[in-house]
């Protein structure tokens, strides 16, 4: 479940902190991005440890 929602959840951040930026909002475009890379991240390493439990059943 983790998995399904982190990684469109990042890509929206991350759309959202390109839009910040295009806007002047700085501050707002590196916490978006922070969050995307985040979630991102969060998603990757859920599918790689599931991976991981699952080779070794």
């Amino acid at each position: 479940m983790v998995i399904i929602l982190s990684i469109p959840l990042g890509i929206l951040f991350l759309a959202i902190g390109v839009l910040c930026v295009r806007s002047q909002y700085q501050a707002h475009a590196l916490i978006f991005g922070l969050l995307g890379m985040l979630a991102l991240f969060t998603g990757i390493g859920s599918a790689w440890f599931s991976y991981l439990l699952a080779s070794k059943i």
